[in-house]
């Protein structure tokens, strides 16, 4: 199983693979696949992103049973 970072370090990779291909070959259909694959990695990205904000947040916070726990002593 892949971690987000490899999944987005794969598709980064995929990117630069097509843009080089592009380079070499200017052709609608590659840059429409480069300006698609483009959105997507930017899309995974700010979705990990935000998904280990969300997850270290939810981590900061303190649960109910704590609160019962502290208020116990």
């Amino acid at each position: 199983m892949m971690t987000g970072q490899e999944v987005i370090d794969t598709l980064n990779n995929a990117w630069l693979a097509l843009v080089r291909q592009y380079k070499e070959n200017p052709d609608t259909e590659i840059q429409c696949a480069v300006n698609l694959l483009g959105k997507i990695c930017t899309q995974v990205e700010c979705t990990y992103n935000e998904s280990k904000k969300r997850t270290k947040r939810a981590a900061e916070q303190i649960t109910i049973e704590e609160w019962i726990a502290f208020l116990s002593k």
